[in-house]
């Protein structure tokens, strides 16, 4: 009796496996028809909640004395702040605060010191991965007299990773999510 009783047990509980691994599949097929919708559409908007910059000693130094509340010099909180990358249509905008170095060129002017464009790049590229389960984008865009290029993944779950390298700075990473645009 008590080998049945253990027997029974055994099924209820891979029974109960069995049924939430499969509404967690539909949930996924879901959230991945929902992604492609949005980055098809070419109307979203990355909300950017966290800035990674590259870290020098020179970087710690100064963020140390300098860091908001939550932050690190390897991890930025923008919560609260309108960083964003959007794309509309053929066009992409950026307004994303930029922290790290300068390696040449530009100067320190609190006006452009972030990374700021508006452009109709003609090199992006869109493509779904599906061994990772993600889509992949990159485009370059310019701002004045220094060149972006700029690398996004944007999962399932919305989370989206925006890799920018230029010209006269160190490489930055943003964290964030991707939603679709409203229709003004």
């Amino acid at each position: 009796m008590k080998f049945q009783n253990y027997i029974l047990g055994i099924l209820i509980v891979g029974l109960l496996f069995s049924c939430a691994s499969s509404s967690k599949l539909s949930s996924q097929g879901e959230q991945k028809e929902k992604l492609s919708h949005i980055i098809e559409s070419k109307n979203f908007e990355i909300e950017v909640n966290w800035a990674l910059p590259f870290t020098t000693v020179s970087l710690q130094n100064v963020f140390n004395a300098l860091a908001p509340i939550g932050s690190t010099a390897g991890r930025i909180n923008l919560m609260g702040f309108s960083s964003f990358l959007k794309m509309k249509g053929d066009t992409i905008s950026a307004n994303l605060p930029y922290y790290g170095e300068r390696q040449m060129g530009g100067g320190y002017n609190t006006r452009d010191s972030g990374i700021n464009f508006e452009t109709a790049p003609d090199d992006l590229k869109i493509e779904y991965n599906d061994e990772k389960n993600r889509y992949e984008l990159s485009f370059s865009a310019e701002q004045g007299t220094e060149d972006y290029r700029v690398n996004m993944v944007v999962l399932p779950n919305l989370n989206s990773y925006i890799n920018v390298n230029s010209s006269q700075r160190f490489s930055i990473r943003y964290e964030g999510k991707i939603k679709e645009l409203r229709e003004e």
